[in-house]
């Protein structure tokens, strides 16, 4: 047996989906409702915590370990169905949580939270309530149906949150029976039980490397691809250990085993793309930093050592470095620019437009060639006149009519003339330079030609200069329409490339090691530090830049927090009024994803690792835990609402702003960044600019 499987603790089959299971996750969600009896606010707030640790822990049970044949792929429609109920019900939870902090604000006489009649007896009730029946209070407002027939007029009911929960067990109680059939037909068809000896390789379920707990989801069944897996772990764990990353082995590692890539959806792609991958139709793996896992679908050949190594590197840059460490290794690299348009507009959709347009430009001179021939070819002044008389209204209807090419422009991308938001007012400006080469101004290629064409100025021509003055006016025409053509084309061009993404221009920066290392810092660290641990080529501005920020820049730490904390309102006035009641040093903690400050209820903790950084990280880590306490105070549901009638979805952790997993530290960086650095905000991410601007100044 190869070194890693002697870790083996249990084999054979992964637990299944089962209906008996389902049912005691319901006894146990009742049971949690019954028992949880808070004590005070922290513990409130505590309680909040588990109830959203066991929606978590349910959801990764049914994704990556009871996994049911529908419901745990998402690319099917019960996949998706289920992803959706689990938003829905954390969402709920969040809300919940929001509101109890409100009331926290309340109880505790917060400046500010005495308005609209709020008073600290109300707060203290409403504690009491928390401490008292706080499962009963787990409650959120659902769609439902109007009926005045039975005096039903209503478009939302409240509903317990087991409501919420019942619904996703009923989806997989059904995924269950399917199954639980399966199974039966396996039966029939082998005529007995399926045992380890029916399958020619035992199915490791769960096995420990280290500190790393390993879980196998085998789709065969069978057990065939397990083996090579532990041979490629092995290696991954001798090479990353000999570099100095032992570390990074500890919690899990979702090994969902298979022959080939895993393919994405449609939708899964777009979602690639718009985060700035591009022709992503498989993935071999991914960390997921919030819940601290690792996944790996790659088929066992050699070329997963470096997936599994990838993705630590991952790890790496969420769990083991500050936030100092991550910006100077952003600031050196050379990376792609985030495109003005989100959405790339296909190849073929301009191809077809610059067709068209040709063929447009292709008819108009030819009727100018028409007239140009019949001109030359006639006999008197009669005979051009009676020429000039048969093609004016031809030239003018040319130009007054609806404009073909105009229209083909419009078809493949048209500009707002005012940018609602900053993202379209980025657009304009880009797009409407070359707009108006076209159209738009006196001295546009269309307003000129328009102008030439009609008949004031045709006829005027010949009545000016006779023969040499419709000669003039014809290569004055000839000129003129290129002129127009040319414009559409470049048009066409220019909008073709607002949703390419660009390189950075500074080339005194360090190329990343690869392709796929330009979409962002994260998967730069990434495939640099596989790079590095396999010993694979780099050149040395790339080794060092690496290096360098594996180590932690000190700073010089301040005689006290306070003489800290006056300096940095004196460097950002602008705020002052978001600070709470306390800040304060802390001599111990700061571990997890917070080791340097934390915001905590009404104050804001400062520890230890803190004063490692330099000036300027300080100054940024203090603004993004002044933005966790605004967010405390504001009300994460009210953010995911703002944000969602800006067209974002917020659950699609892909596309959060500065690689952040979830909502609240999504926020706090772009808090930080709307007062540090607003114009990279505004550049970046749009939306959230704007949604921060909007709830800063309410």
């Amino acid at each position: 047996m190869d070194p890693i499987a002697t870790h083996v603790a249990r084999r054979f089959r992964a637990e299944l989906l089962t209906k008996q299971w389902l049912m005691g996750v319901r006894r146990g969600w009742l049971h949690l409702m019954e028992t949880l009896k808070p004590n005070g606010w922290p513990a409130i707030f505590k309680a909040f915590d588990t109830v959203r640790e066991f929606a978590d822990n349910l959801e990764e049970q049914v994704k990556y370990v009871r996994r049911g044949p529908y419901s745990s792929h998402s690319t099917m429609s019960e996949g998706e169905e289920l992803d959706a109920l689990f938003k829905k019900l954390k969402n709920a939870i969040a809300e919940k949580r929001s509101s109890a902090t409100h009331w926290y604000n309340v109880d505790n006489q917060k400046p500010g939270f005495g308005d609209g009649g709020f008073t600290k007896d109300q707060g203290e009730q409403m504690r009491k309530l928390y401490e008292e029946k706080f499962g009963e209070l787990l409650t959120a407002y659902v769609p439902t149906k109007v009926n005045p027939a039975k005096g039903q007029w209503n478009k939302t009911r409240e509903a317990h949150l087991t409501e919420f929960l019942d619904k996703i067990l009923d989806l997989l109680r059904k995924d269950a029976a399917r199954l639980q059939k399966s199974i039966e037909t396996e039966k029939e068809q082998l005529g007995e039980s399926p045992t380890e000896e029916t399958f020619k390789d035992p199915v490791f379920k769960e096995f420990s490397l280290g500190r790393m707990k390993v879980i196998v989801t085998d789709p065969k069944g069978n057990g065939h691809y397990i083996r090579p897996y532990v041979r490629l772990l092995d290696i991954a764990h001798q090479l990353t250990s000999k570099k100095g990353f032992g570390q990074l082995w500890y919690g899990t590692l979702m090994l969902q085993s298979s022959s080939d890539y895993k393919q994405l959806s449609e939708s899964e792609q777009a979602m690639y793309e718009r985060a700035g991958y591009h022709d992503i139709q498989s993935t071999a793996g991914e960390f997921h930093s919030g819940a601290d896992v690792v996944v790996i679908t790659a088929p066992a050949d050699d070329r997963t050592i470096k997936t599994i190594i990838h993705e630590l590197g991952h790890r790496y840059w969420f769990k083991f470095m500050g936030q100092s460490q991550r910006l100077r290794f952003k600031d050196l690299m050379r990376l792609e620019q985030k495109p003005l348009l989100s959405t790339p507009i296909k190849r073929e959709v301009i191809e077809e437009a610059r067709r068209k347009i040709l063929a447009i430009g292709n008819d108009r001179k030819q009727l100018l060639k028409d007239f140009e021939d019949d001109f030359r070819a006639s006999a008197d002044s009669a005979e051009v006149e009676k020429h000039i008389k048969e093609y004016a209204p031809k030239f003018k209807a040319m130009v007054l009519d609806k404009d073909p090419i105009f229209t083909e422009m419009q078809k493949v991308f048209a500009p707002a003339i005012y940018g609602a938001n900053p993202q379209e007012q980025r657009l304009m400006d880009a797009v409407y330079p070359v707009y108006q080469r076209y159209t738009g101004k006196e001295d546009s290629a269309e307003v000129k030609f328009r102008r030439h064409m009609l008949p004031e100025s045709f006829e005027g021509a010949w009545k000016r200069g006779m023969s040499d003055g419709l000669n003039q006016w014809l290569r004055e025409a000839f000129k003129l329409h290129f002129e127009m053509e040319d414009a559409a084309l470049e048009y066409l061009n220019h909008v073709g490339k607002l949703g390419e993404r660009k390189l950075d221009p500074d080339e005194s920066k360090v190329m990343p090691v690869s392709e796929y290392g330009k979409t962002n810092p994260e998967e730069a660290f990434a495939e640099v530090f596989a790079h590095y641990v396999l010993n694979q080529d780099m050149t040395r501005d790339q080794s060092e830049s690496f290096q360098s920020v594996l180590k932690k820049t000190a700073a010089e730490k301040p005689d006290s927090v306070t003489e800290y904390v006056t300096g940095f309102f004196k460097r950002h006035p602008h705020l002052q009024r978001f600070a709470p009641a306390k800040i304060i040093g802390k001599e111990g903690g700061g571990a997890g994803s917070h080791p340097e400050a934390r915001q905590a209820g009404n104050s804001i903790q400062i520890f230890p690792k803190f004063w490692k950084l330099d000036a300027k990280t300080r100054d940024f880590v203090l603004a993004h835990e002044l933005g966790h306490y605004v967010l405390s105070n504001y009300g994460l549901a009210k953010l995911i609402e703002g944000l969602q009638a800006r067209g974002v979805d917020p659950w699609e952790s892909q596309n959060l702003p500065f690689g952040q997993t979830n909502m609240d530290e999504a926020f706090a960086d772009s808090f930080a960044t709307h007062f540090l650095n607003r114009a990279e905000l505004q550049r970046r991410y749009p939306e959230w600019a704007a949604e921060v601007a909007a709830i800063i100044n309410r």
